[in-house]
């Protein structure tokens, strides 16, 4: 499975972010996932919408975040490999959770190349969402 698109996803997201805070705005206009069930009330399987790309995401940011971190403890390779086959397989259990390949996202971001401002309306939501999913594992 490429990771290309979630590292480049990171990258982006971290750097929006980082322009969204430093600039003190916010966007009251988001989305409003809250959890999982209010994204999966609305969705075909292999749809991609806004909230699903919110959600998404979110889970992608989470999942490298955790993994990221568990990395900096283990002091072994064996352990640092064992951890990325784990992230592997949860990002491969996020995407076939909504019927999407990598691919699938990475036509969908395209959108936003061709209108950048449009991810910044995203941004909020899908830290608020990360957020939200580290609060929910701790």
């Amino acid at each position: 499975m490429k990771i290309k698109i979630f590292f480049k996803l990171s990258v982006m997201l971290f750097a929006i972010t980082f322009f969204v805070n430093c600039s003190g705005g916010s966007n009251n206009e988001a989305s409003d996932v809250k959890d999982n069930e209010q994204v999966e009330e609305n969705i075909t399987k292999g749809e991609i919408t806004d909230e699903i790309y919110v959600e998404i995401s979110a889970q992608l940011m989470y999942i490298s975040t955790k993994y990221a971190i568990e990395s900096e403890k283990t002091g072994t390779a064996a352990g640092q490999l064992s951890l990325g086959e784990e992230a592997q397989k949860e990002i491969e259990a996020v995407f076939n959770k909504y019927g999407v390949t990598e691919e699938n996202l990475e036509e969908y971001s395209k959108k936003f190349e061709e209108n950048p401002l449009s991810i910044i309306k995203l941004t909020s939501a899908i830290a608020k969402r990360a957020a939200e999913l580290k609060k929910e594992d701790e």
